[in-house]
């Protein structure tokens, strides 16, 4: 399954984002590195995987530089630490109206709850497949399908999200 940073507000999948991450942890608990080395450890390990357009690797890193404060919760590795408590939403289904309709709710339903996530439509169906989801849209929060087959209601997407 790819990973996704946000380039410019977008939502990008990355192939080897996670292994990336990982290695750039690995470097730095052999000594300390900054973040602009971190970014530049993780975008190196893009590249080899990913097409990065030339002009836009300054936005690359400055996504990684996020994703990686996000993670550990400072500005240089091994700061801040604690749980990792990403919300982690995906949108199941076809790029049609309905699926459409689904992530636009629960883009306002985490707007108006204050809740900062991860959300991502896969319309990929052997990709939702790997979910067990046969019927679609699906919601699928932190991993746990939460709806298939129907769309639920903003009411429904809020009591869900509110005990995150």
């Amino acid at each position: 399954m790819s990973e996704v940073l946000k380039i410019r507000g977008r939502p990008i999948g990355l192939i080897g984002l996670e292994g990336a991450l990982q290695y750039a942890e690995r470097l730095s608990i052999k000594g300390a590195l900054s973040m602009e080395e971190i970014a530049d450890s993780v975008l190196d390990q893009l590249k080899k995987r990913n097409y990065i357009p030339s002009g836009t690797e300054t936005d690359y890193k400055l996504a990684i530089i996020e994703l990686w404060k996000r993670r550990h919760g400072g500005d240089r590795a091994g700061e801040g630490g604690g749980q990792d408590k990403r919300l982690i939403i995906r949108v199941l289904g076809k790029d049609c109206m309905t699926c459409s309709r689904l992530e636009q709710e629960v883009v306002e339903v985490l707007n108006r709850l204050g809740k900062p996530a991860d959300v991502m439509h896969i319309t990929d169906m052997d990709e939702i497949w790997r979910y067990g989801v046969f019927n679609t849209p699906a919601l699928v929060i932190n991993d746990k399908v939460v709806c298939q087959g129907r769309t639920p209601t903003p009411h429904q997407i809020e009591e869900w999200l509110k005990d995150i």
